[in-house]
């Protein structure tokens, strides 16, 4: 039985083009560019299933905000530097520790006129504690099916999904005709304060734009959004927004209460923001 693909949830969403085009059908469309050929591919094989295998193996767990497997972290960016040193000796590919631990890579293009696009994905896992495990959450088991673990779907394939290509590219000595960046955050599940939201500002104060950011997205599943194997693309980011609403009111006593209260206010507030959603902007952000 073949075993699942490292690289299928990045190229897998390709099967989604059917879908969007089936949503937007009567709407004006593009065509979209021809795929390329198998020449293309990557080969995937036991040493990519061994490289995933051991990550998983590494319990880079977020705890909250501030508390993190800090060993772990460290143990993790040592395994990416031993699993792919052409990353990290080729002439034409930076690499940065942003935050103690997140990494942060800059592949030069032959034309740097052109803006880059940034790849992200993050090292860091949930607690995995649940007596519902099949197996041991953090030895990365790999047999004929399925590779088993903490970090194998969020989201430590993608990760390794981009360095398998950056390697290529690093090995090959060819550089990409636009420049990109990738952007490795150590804390994503507990808010990404530490590590995205720092090389944000980095990236933000040397001024650099992207033409589109690729983030983690939805795996690929079965018989769920379409019939066959499905994608689905984010079109957007959903935002984040905390809000603290208060009344303030003259009290009184219950033997003569006031025809309104500080409580019906307040819920008639609440209903009215839970009725009114961010609109969204397709195609051009939020």
């Amino acid at each position: 039985m073949v075993k699942p693909s490292l690289l299928s949830i990045g190229f897998g969403a390709l099967l989604t083009v059917i879908i969007v085009r089936t949503i937007w059908k009567g709407r004006n469309t593009i065509e979209p560019e021809p795929c390329g050929t198998n020449e293309d591919a990557i080969p995937v094989g036991d040493i990519q299933y061994g490289r995933l295998s051991r990550a998983i193996r590494i319990p880079t767990i977020s705890m909250s905000v501030g508390d993190y497997n800090t060993s772990a972290l460290t143990e993790f960016n040592t395994l990416l530097r031993k699993e792919y040193p052409n990353v990290f000796s080729s002439a034409f590919i930076k690499s940065e520790v942003v935050g103690n631990y997140s990494l942060l890579l800059s592949v030069a293009g032959q034309e740097p006129a052109l803006m880059p696009y940034l790849l992200m994905s993050h090292m860091d896992v949930v607690p995995a504690e649940s007596p519902e495990w099949l197996v041991k959450p953090f030895e990365g088991i790999v047999d004929d099916k399925f590779i088993w673990g903490r970090g194998a779907m969020d989201v430590k394939n993608t990760l390794l999904a981009i360095m398998e290509v950056v390697d290529v590219l690093a090995k090959s000595g060819k550089r990409p005709k636009r420049s990109f960046y990738v952007a490795f955050g150590h804390d994503e599940e507990v808010g990404g304060g530490d590590g995205a939201v720092r090389m944000a500002a980095l990236l933000k104060q040397r001024g650099i734009r992207f033409k589109f950011v690729l983030d983690e997205g939805m795996p690929i599943v079965a018989e769920t959004l379409a019939p066959g194997l499905a994608a689905l693309i984010g079109v957007g980011e959903k935002g984040l927004l905390i809000l603290k609403l208060s009344v303030n009111m003259t009290g009184g006593h219950s033997s003569t209460p006031r025809a309104e209260s500080s409580i019906s206010v307040l819920a008639r507030a609440v209903t009215k923001l839970s009725q009114t959603p961010h609109p969204h902007h397709f195609g051009s952000g939020v």
